[in-house]
Formats: C-alpha cells, structure tokens, sequence
C-alpha cells in the first residue's frame, strides 16, 4: 500500500450495535490491529462493522463523558453520529477541513471517512467574549462513527496510524476505542418519544406559516426563527 495511504478493513455484518460493538472491538483487539503489523506508511486505519438495525440518538446517549455529534439530513434518509476524537483540525474556515483530509492521504478508506465540524457564519468578524477562545473552523475525525446511507447502517472505528506505532498513540487510542465499544455492548432501549407534531408539506400552507412569522417579526413577538 502506497504510503499516506488509508487502510480499510470490512467485518461481517451483525444484526444490531450491541452484537457489532463487541464484533469490533474483538477486531480491534486482533494480533494485527493490536501490534500495528502490516500498517508501515499508512495514515489511518478505518475498520468498519456494517449493522441491520441501529438508533444513532440512543446510541450518543450512551457515551454522555466523551465528546459527542451529530448530524442528519431532514428527511433522516441520511445519518452521521461520532463519539470521541481520532484526529482533529482548527483554522480559518474551510482551511481546516482541507488540512484534516489532507491527512487522511488517499484510498478507498479515506473516501470513506466523514470529518464533522462547525464554522463561523463571518470568519472575518470578532467573536463575541464567550466565544473567543474558539477558531473560526474546527472539524474532527471520530474515534468511532455510526452511519447510515438510507439503506443500510455502519459502525466504525478510526485509529490514526502516521508516525503514532512507535509513540505508543496509536495503541493508545486503539485501547480508548475497545473499552469504549465494549462499554456500550449491552442491548440498546429506545427511549420513549413523544408523537411527532404534524408537518405542512403542500407549498400552500408553508406560504401561509411564513406570512405568519414575518407578521410576529414585525409585530416584535419574534427577532428570529430559525
């Protein structure tokens, strides 16, 4: 494998997280994943454990210690939650992110690989006092993914592999990503969610609910809506 590259790693398919968290994390502790052997010149490791069934709002409420996201299109057709940091980077704007895929040098794995983050509306602008000690762009690779595409979901692990097999890092973080894994193995309970409130789809009635929220906008029931 050429080097810069990220390595991928498919596990057979488990019908849910609990039984995929401890399939990877047995992965995880495999003689070849545990001693870095045959990854020489690669970036990253990504091994991926691709599941039946998954609820990636049960599944971060698990890991309430470590740093957590999330993100989703409307339609949730389409899923991304992380927990913890595999690799991070900060700057101005997109810079940022450019940097950290940049790290993750090329590949099949490195395609694969979601970077999630936040950045300032107006990065030429003073950040309020509260906010002063964040950059403008901040964007993470996470130690462990679960995803979902719309037709099937994948939990995934991350090890940052470059220069880390000698430093000790890298088993570091492989141990961080085991224990994390195994401590939400058990079965997962879907907590009870109210009935969702009724959503206006014809263009119609959503002219009408706009008209609605610039009138209290103007009549100063609202400064925003978002």
């Amino acid at each position: 494998m050429p080097a810069g590259e990220s390595r991928l790693l498919r596990l057979p398919r488990a019908r849910d997280v609990a039984t995929g968290s401890l399939a990877l994390a047995e992965a995880l502790d495999g003689t070849d994943v545990r001693r870095g052997a045959l990854l020489g010149g690669t970036a990253f490791l990504r091994v991926e454990q691709p599941v039946d069934s998954a609820d990636a709002i049960a599944w971060l409420r698990r890991y309430e210690a470590l740093p957590r996201i999330h993100w989703s299109t409307r339609g949730g057709t389409q899923t991304l939650a992380g927990v913890g940091t595999a690799a991070s980077a900060e700057g101005r704007g997109p810079s940022a992110l450019r940097a950290l895929t940049e790290r993750t040098g090329g590949g099949e794995a490195a395609e694969r690989m979601s970077m999630l983050g936040t950045m300032r509306f107006d990065p030429e602008r003073a950040p309020d006092p509260e906010w002063a000690g964040f950059e403008c762009a901040r964007f993470i690779l996470p130690l462990l993914e679960l995803r979902s595409d719309g037709e099937g979901w994948t939990l995934a692990a991350h090890l940052r592999v470059e220069d880390c097999l000698q430093t000790g890092w890298y088993d570091a973080q492989r141990r961080i990503a085991v224990k994390v894994l195994l401590s939400g193995a058990a079965p997962l309970r879907r907590p009870p969610v109210a009935a969702p409130a009724g959503q206006a789809t014809d263009v119609t009635s959503w002219a009408m609910g706009v008209g609605a929220l610039l009138t209290g906008i103007d009549a100063g029931t609202f400064a925003k809506v978002v």
